[in-house]
């Protein structure tokens, strides 16, 4: 009596998961890394929703400060530290 639901549940599953699916990856061992980084915003809303695209938008926020922090103390701070060295 149950089995039959259930089988049709899994279906609807399927059906739906496969609207839902992301675009195709890359063959290659890393060609996965172009195709998630060229992913646009609407594609993700629509295959896992806003919640996730929130927070990726956040972690991609959070890489682009992390960046920044690093040419700043590579620019400013090591020379810094290395002239005060040198003057002690």
């Amino acid at each position: 009596m149950y089995t039959h639901s259930v089988l049709a549940l899994a279906l609807l599953l399927i059906i739906c998961c496969r609207e839902k699916a992301p675009p195709p990856l890359g063959r290659g061992f890393i060609s996965w890394i172009w195709s998630v980084l060229t992913v646009k915003e609407e594609t993700i809303i629509e295959c896992s929703g806003l919640d996730a695209a929130i927070n990726l938008r956040f972690l991609l926020f959070g890489v682009k400060l992390f960046a920044f922090a690093c040419l700043y103390g590579f620019i400013v701070l090591v020379p810094v530290n290395a002239v005060w060295e040198f003057e002690l």
